[in-house]
């Protein structure tokens, strides 16, 4: 549930951006509630230019760690896509989780004990995107395009529970399947990388010529967290996915975000993509 101006609450909050539109929506709807805002980007902003951008970089968390400390921060947000080396996850992780090496999998799915530890070190909470921006998560059911006829939505399931079962791997959050057979699944350069190879794919001859529709289908990975990078979607990932020749995209509901929903269902409707809100099989 978003915090609102009428909830008694303490009012700091640092945002620990990365890139897209998703870190501005949580600027936004901080400032409507009445928080004093604290905003560390990972990449430059240019745009905005009615509140300090202070740029951090994960190679330094202690300079992260100490910024949010000087601000005061009862609360954390982190929020947006960042790209993050080997070198960096880990070097975060020794910091906020002890001097040896982590055995546990630094991973998103290692997240959990990251954010213990970033509270422990700063004395702030952390706060989900959606806990902050209304209606930021993805409803069951119909939610852009064309509404998908009864086989779909049986692909679009089994996809979905695909892709839970594939974040057992803690490598992505998004695979594609041709009816029921998986023909991609996403890596660590994300989902728009995904589905070019997927275009590549089809491209290709590999794909997308049978009787099955291509499905995109995201969720949150087992023991993710979700207080950070939840799957997903906004108007780019519409206009992507029809650019690969897919003809619907799946989320996780309850557990997905959905950006910009206002343009992401008028590119839904435009291009004739289904994007659908499952309910999983897994708990």
């Amino acid at each position: 549930m978003a915090i609102t101006k009428t909830e008694t609450q303490p009012r700091r909050l640092s945002i620990m951006a990365g890139k897209d539109a998703l870190p501005l929506m949580v600027l936004e709807a901080a400032r409507e509630a009445g928080w004093a805002v604290q905003y560390q980007s990972f990449v430059p902003r240019p745009e905005l230019t009615d509140i300090e951008v202070r740029l951090i970089d994960i190679g330094k968390p202690l300079d992260i760690v100490m910024g949010i400390r000087r601000f005061k921060a009862t609360h954390i947000c982190m929020v947006g896509a960042v790209h993050v080396s080997d070198k960096g996850r880990e070097g975060f992780f020794k910091l906020l989780g002890g001097k040896k090496k982590p055995r546990k999998p630094s991973g998103d799915s290692g997240l959990s004990r990251l954010g213990r530890a970033l509270e422990v070190t700063t004395g702030a909470t952390l706060l989900g995107a959606h806990e902050i921006v209304p209606g930021l998560l993805a409803e069951p059911g119909h939610i852009a395009g064309p509404k998908p006829d009864k086989n779909l939505v049986a692909d679009g399931l089994f996809a979905l529970n695909a892709a839970i079962s594939a974040g057992q791997l803690d490598l992505g959050q998004a695979l594609v399947c041709s009816g029921h057979r998986v023909v991609a699944v996403e890596d660590i350069a994300g989902t728009d990388a995904l589905l070019r190879r997927v275009a590549e794919h089809r491209a290709a001859g590999l794909v997308g010529d049978g009787g099955s529709d291509l499905v995109l289908a995201k969720a949150r990975k087992p023991n993710q967290p979700m207080f950070v990078d939840l799957p997903a979607i906004g108007p780019g990932t519409v206009i992507a996915a029809h650019e690969a020749g897919l003809r619907a995209i799946f989320v996780q509901a309850g557990n997905s975000v959905v950006i910009e929903r206002e343009r992401l269902q008028a590119a839904a409707l435009e291009l004739g993509v289904s994007v659908y809100g499952g309910e999983s099989d897994h708990v």
